[in-house]
């Protein structure tokens, strides 16, 4: 069996998804409903390793900037969250959980882990068919499953709908098959580092990206090349990047108005190492 190894990256989802909020107003006699509010995510699995206070952070900005902010927990990082979370319309989604390099499959796909304990009994169609694997964080005990790029095509109960998705773990951009699997299922953009990044780094970077995308609404080009600029690349050398890059020029919030084009990314690297290996 094919063996996820990971150094460190993150998801999850409400037991009762929350619906688009709305307004109700009388104008001279006349009702008018206003338009929903704007809808994020922060699927943080890390936070089971770290006691920072990234999702505390991220969550202040992100409502600065009008969204309304459902945070998934490690309790709720399951296999299962990964095929229901792109139903819930959301304008963006912070993943922030480990993810690694599977060297076991001719592909090298990248999967994403969950706090969901590893079991070759359990979903043995999915195990057979490599949508999903074992995995194991670098300097943890526990092996609990990953969701792989195939799994995001073939599981998803729903489009992301132009979602921006920022990929805060390792190996986001390490080969097109991530990214495109979530463009593939309709995802506006992807962020994310192309080797490994270290979690307080990742930490302080995606806040730079935030602040800099939603509150002073630059273009992801423009707010990707200043968050670099400003916090600089992982000491292994990982960059931050993003897919495609003909949507560089556009604002998270034009993508929000449906305001799209189309393009590929870019991404780099090469890990040895058994299984979906990430050591953030």
């Amino acid at each position: 069996m094919a063996l996820f190894i990971i150094a460190v990256i993150y998801v999850a989802i409400p037991s009762q998804p929350s619906e688009p909020l709305t307004s109700t107003s009388t104008v001279q006699g006349q009702s008018t409903t206003t338009k929903p509010a704007l809808k994020a995510a922060i699927v943080d699995q890390l936070s089971v390793f770290s006691d920072s206070d990234f999702t505390d952070q991220a969550k202040k900005i992100m409502e600065q900037a009008g969204f309304r902010v459902d945070v998934y927990g490690p309790d709720k990082v399951k296999v299962d969250l990964y095929a229901s979370i792109s139903r819930s319309n959301y304008e963006i989604i912070v993943f922030r959980v480990h993810a690694g390099v599977n060297d076991q499959i001719a592909s090298r796909p990248v999967g994403l882990f969950t706090t969901e304990p590893y079991s070759q009994f359990k979903y043995q169609s999915e195990q057979l068919n490599d949508l999903v694997g074992p995995a194991q964080a670098f300097n943890r005990s526990e092996v609990v499953f990953a969701v792989t790029p195939k799994f995001l095509r073939e599981k998803s109960l729903g489009s992301y709908n132009d979602a921006v998705i920022i990929l805060m773990g390792c190996f986001g951009l390490y080969s097109g098959d991530l990214p495109q699997a979530f463009v593939d299922r309709g995802a506006s953009v992807v962020v994310g580092w192309n080797e490994l990044v270290d979690i307080n780094h990742t930490d302080k970077a995606t806040l730079t990206l935030l602040r800099f995308t939603l509150l002073q609404k630059m273009s992801v080009d423009e707010a990707v090349t200043k968050t670099m600029n400003d916090v600089g690349a992982d000491s292994t050398g990982s960059v931050l990047g993003y897919v495609p890059l003909e949507k560089g020029g556009f604002t998270f919030f034009q993508f929000s108005c449906e305001i799209l084009v189309t393009d590929r990314w870019k991404t780099i690297s090469d890990l040895h190492g058994q299984g979906f290996l990430d050591s953030t």
